[in-house]
């Protein structure tokens, strides 16, 4: 083999097979395929919240309809971490708005609000605008708003406000309940906080839209 050294395993049919993956025919996968209809659901980012599971969803579509009438296998810490896979890929906007809208704001009630920040900062890291979406995402965040810490590794105050700023969408009872609950917690937060929060508080609640 001209010093080459090949080595070949067995490998896991079923496992393969729920990445969409056809052991006879393997470079036909639909990730490695130029279709963007077809190649979108069939990325690792949601094929792997599927492993396990006794479904073979075929479209965005049959994903909403199979997560929506099955809400048990899909508790909201997996929801809100598929949310954050599909906002750091490319060409996802259309199924994260399905899944904000169909999923997560149908069962808001059984997100954490922290969880709930993240999805609004998931949204806009994705350049997912919709003020539909952040609006009521703030309606369902704002009655637990008290809960949310200043600063945290999940959802907290200033990723909330990031969010919103970097959308662009103004919700006024959101903006002053944060106002009012900053004020409050000033004395909480830590100097690189504080600093890293400056710009986006500035540009919040002083712009002419926030007025």
């Amino acid at each position: 083999t001209g010093g080459k050294v090949f080595w070949a395993m067995a490998a896991d049919v079923k496992l393969l097979e729920d990445f969409g993956i056809d052991v006879n025919a393997p470079l036909e996968h639909k990730v490695l395929s130029t279709s963007e209809d077809t190649a979108r659901l069939s990325m690792p980012e949601v094929r792997r919240y599927l492993i396990g599971k006794q479904c073979d969803v075929k479209s965005e579509q049959e994903l909403i309809n199979y997560m929506g009438s099955r809400p048990e296998d899909f508790p909201p810490r997996d929801v809100t971490d598929l949310i954050w896979d599909l906002a750091m890929t490319e060409g996802s906007s259309r199924l994260l708005s399905e899944l904000v809208h169909k999923i997560v704001l149908w069962r808001s009630s059984e997100f954490a609000v922290a969880q709930l920040v993240e999805v609004a900062c998931a949204l806009a890291n994705a350049g997912v605008f919709e003020a539909a979406a952040f609006d009521e995402l703030a309606d369902a965040i704002l009655p637990n708003l008290q809960a949310l810490p200043c600063d945290d590794s999940s959802g907290n105050l200033a990723s909330l406000l990031w969010a919103f700023t970097e959308a662009g969408v103004v919700h006024r009872e959101l903006f002053q309940a944060l106002a009012e609950r900053g004020a409050k917690a000033m004395a909480d937060f830590q100097p690189k906080v504080l600093s890293d929060a400056r710009e986006p508080c500035f540009w919040s609640f002083h712009r002419a839209s926030a007025s």
